[in-house]
């Protein structure tokens, strides 16, 4: 046992605490966390306005000049309200220049190619999990598109309201099932995150192999 084993041990512990009850132990390494975490950041972002900013200010791209008055309005809404006001131009560029760029690649990500995905060949690829694939993905598009589209439920006693009513039903199962895979993949990767620290502790820490 040495101290680069000790250490991980007690804030592990401190840490699962929590699943006792909320406790000072528990505090102390969140709080340890988060002081690390924001160290952390500062030190990356000084890093970033150096390599993005000033390397390029001294390679003669003078341009990068107007990033420094824009940082420093941010600051301003911490002084008397005759400047206050000089924050709201950085954060109103940064927040349009992220709206603008969302636009640009969510339909295309979002809607165009789920679009495209959907034309794919249903037959004749040669390889019969590949069709199978394919005409899952058609169908639960197509069931889910009803499922929103038909907001208001035909009526029941129609060939094409029952049928449509159905649709509805398998396009909601749809997305319930959807939803299951993705709270398992979230398990997962709970799980993926506390196996490694039991290992750690079990054999690395206690040595029980």
């Amino acid at each position: 046992m040495n101290i680069e084993q000790l250490v991980p041990f007690i804030l592990t512990i401190c840490i699962w605490s929590l699943l006792y009850k909320e406790n000072p132990f528990y505090r102390l390494v969140e709080h340890m966390f988060i002081g690390t975490a924001m160290g952390y950041a500062i030190v990356i972002n000084i890093r970033n306005i150096n390599t993005v900013t000033v390397s390029q200010i001294i390679a003669g791209n003078y341009i990068y000049i107007l990033a420094f008055p824009l940082g420093l309005m941010v600051y301003s809404r911490f002084f008397p309200k005759s400047i206050r006001w000089l924050n709201r131009i950085p954060v109103s560029m940064a927040v349009g220049t992220s709206i603008g760029l969302s636009l640009r690649s969510t339909p295309d990500v979002y809607i165009f190619q789920q679009l495209k995905a959907q034309f794919l060949p249903l037959f004749g690829s040669g390889a019969a999990l590949t069709d199978f694939s394919n005409i899952m993905l058609f169908v639960s598009f197509l069931f889910t598109a009803v499922y929103f589209i038909y907001t208001v439920f035909p009526s029941k006693t129609s060939l094409a309201g029952r049928g449509f009513n159905t649709a509805m039903e398998i396009g909601k199962n749809m997305l319930m099932l959807q939803f299951g895979v993705q709270f398992g993949n979230t398990v997962v990767q709970r799980a993926a995150m506390l196996i490694p620290r039991m290992q750690f502790i079990l054999f690395d820490f206690l040595g029980l192999v």
